[in-house]
């Protein structure tokens, strides 16, 4: 074994971690320690391609490590600073690894760093590190949950609202985004907790109470698929159901659905009309 998952004798580099963690995990899974739905869990690759980690995180584990081999057993004189250490990820890691300022203090300056140039994906990344680290600590999930929203990552975006909901803070505000989620991803079986919710402590009803109506009657629409004569029907009406509120995205889906069984229904194409108003 060598530098392709170690830093020098004993440290593992990000590789070596993650093959550390996924043995770990895999272990678990086998041994049914915890009651996990096997159906559930997304792929190795993914997961290490979805790891919260920036270039800070490459250039902090190489300054460590050098300033470590500067030491006994190793004694080895330090080397030319690289391009990487002249980087503000670079500097920032270099000041760490001296105990300058803490790893809480380092993220919080490259969270603003990424932030205020504009840089999203990374700053998303520091967030979740963050939720990581400081599980109980609801700013850094509202963060990272606001920046999902920005860059379209709704199932993320949902994790990380669902995680606000449950651990730290509930109120029309974060029921409403859940909604609109849910809605856009068609689930409307779990929208209705939270329009329940919202209906409860919210003096504009109506059109809530609308919003539940439409999505009920798609639950039972939904029940019906595949099992109806008339399935082309079924999906119409849901699509239709969805345009109502407003939902292009869920419309689309059933209408595309619908587009495959009968390419030439008008009412598909008119639905389909509708929708491209929508966007």
């Amino acid at each position: 074994m060598g530098n392709e998952l170690l830093l020098e004798h004993v440290h593992p580099n990000l590789n070596g971690y993650f093959l550390i963690a996924d043995s770990y995990f895999k272990a678990i899974i086998a041994s049914n320690i915890l009651p996990v739905n096997t159906a559930d869990l997304i792929s190795t690759e993914l997961i290490q391609q979805q790891m919260p980690l920036t270039k800070f995180d490459t250039v902090y584990g190489y300054v460590s490590n050098i300033l470590l081999k500067e030491n006994w057993p190793f004694n080895e004189p330090l080397p030319s600073s690289t391009a990487a250490e002249q980087t503000f990820e670079g500097k920032v890691a270099g000041a760490l690894a001296i105990k300058q300022f803490s790893w809480k203090e380092a993220m919080e300056k490259l969270f603003n760093h990424y932030f205020t140039k504009g840089d999203l994906e990374n700053a998303l990344k520091i967030a979740a590190g963050q939720c990581l680290e400081f599980p109980f600590e609801g700013v850094y999930f509202e963060r990272a949950a606001k920046l999902a929203q920005n860059l379209n990552k709704t199932d993320l975006a949902g994790f990380y609202l669902t995680k606000i909901w449950k651990d730290f803070t509930q109120n029309v505000d974060i029921a409403k985004e859940l909604v609109q989620l849910n809605l856009r991803q068609d689930r409307p079986e779990s929208a209705l907790p939270f329009l329940n919710y919202i209906i409860s402590n919210s003096k504009e009803n109506q059109n809530l109470i609308d919003l539940k109506n439409a999505s009920e009657q798609i639950i039972e629409l939904k029940k019906t698929l595949h099992t109806s004569a008339n399935e082309t029907g079924i999906l119409n009406q849901i699509a239709d159901l969805y345009i109502q509120s407003n939902n292009a995205i869920a419309a689309e889906k059933y209408i595309n659905k619908s587009l495959v069984i009968n390419p030439q229904s008008a009412e598909t194409i008119t639905l389909k009309n509708k929708v491209e108003e929508l966007k």
